[in-house]
């Protein structure tokens, strides 16, 4: 992992960001891609979301590209550019949490502080047989892991034990056998490892009905960038959440509201499923035929369909295109 080879905080900090949710042989390629654009905070601090998002597309959960962004700004405008040392202050970042905070200034600074990820809170609940994941317990576990952090590089043993969590005392089937804290662990003594800690209660899946609409004027293609939601920031194609009714009529009233398009008629052209970790988006993709010409805006664009992979666009909406152009390479 390149990331594991430096004590930039920089490096470190951006690697524990993408790593968030997403498994590290994703984010290898993605992070090397990153470094060699914007080798330095510097850099991302001085780039426009535009770009930084489009290095990020297809990583996912885009939010935290945009909090980095806005961090990295903030250290250079509160911290004379250096990243705090102070765990309290870097916590105060836009993005950044506890964890993020513990990893980033154990490993760069050498600082006592505890990491707690998924890893690392099963290895110390099934250590210290702590079933309940609850404040108490929490509280237990970050006061063990400070005694285990007591030496010159405490950024190791939040590593190690990270990496022990995700190759040894896995979630499910762990190797006890192979674990160096056998002896000592309460998990197995009472033969029951997988049961600590508690399983978290299963989310569930948010259901999501959405209109997308391509609208062409001659050779140019309207894309759109929101304010909210999952993707804002980010161009898409227009695009409205709908509820179980299916009606032209209020499919055309919402893109009016949301995007001025005064629609003359729609087609409706295909349909897929996007499937995201709490949500599942139903997508039906229509062409569109406006009344009139939009004028272009900060949010609005017309653009030729060559150069739509120069804006950072989520996948769901490269799906949307795809749709389009089966379309209209079988009209023809």
């Amino acid at each position: 992992m390149p990331w594991r080879s430096t004590n930039d905080p920089y490096k470190i900090w951006l690697s524990e960001i993408m790593l968030q949710q997403t498994q590290v042989k994703t984010v290898i390629p993605y992070y090397n891609k990153w470094i060699k654009k914007y080798p330095t905070l510097e850099s991302v601090a001085k780039s426009n979301i535009d770009d930084l998002l489009k290095i990020w597309e297809g990583l996912g959960y885009y939010s935290r590209c945009r909090n980095f962004h806005k961090a990295s700004i903030k250290i250079f405008k509160d911290y004379n550019g250096k990243i705090p040392e102070d765990f309290d202050q870097f916590k105060k970042l836009p993005g950044v949490g506890e964890y993020t905070a513990g990893a980033v200034l154990s490993i760069a600074y050498g600082k006592k502080i505890p990491a707690i990820d998924t890893n690392i809170l099963r290895v110390m609940s099934r250590i210290l047989g702590l079933k309940e994941r609850s404040k108490s317990n929490l509280n237990k576990i970050k006061k063990n892991l400070i005694d285990y952090l007591s030496t010159e590089k405490p950024g190791d043993i939040n590593q190690a034990l990270m990496d022990l969590g995700s190759m040894i005392c896995k979630n499910k089937d762990p190797y006890c056998q192979n674990c160096i804290f056998q002896d000592i662990c309460k998990a197995w003594e009472v033969g029951d490892p997988e049961g600590f800690p508690a399983k978290n209660k299963k989310v569930a899946v948010k259901k999501i009905l959405m209109s997308s609409g391509i609208l062409v004027d001659d050779e140019l293609i309207l894309i759109a960038k929101k304010k909210n939601g999952i993707y804002r920031e980010m161009w898409q194609f227009p695009s409205v959440s709908i509820t179980s009714s299916t009606k032209d009529n209020l499919i055309k009233k919402k893109f009016k509201e949301e995007f001025g398009i005064k629609i003359k008629s729609m087609s409706l052209i295909g349909s897929f499923n996007h499937l995201l970790s709490h949500r599942n988006i139903y997508v039906k993709v229509f062409t569109l035929s406006a009344r009139k010409t939009l004028i272009e805006s900060k949010n609005l664009k017309w653009i030729k369909a060559k150069k739509l992979n120069l804006f950072p666009m989520p996948n769901l909406y490269k799906r949307v295109f795809e749709i389009f152009q089966n379309y209209k390479n079988g009209s023809k």
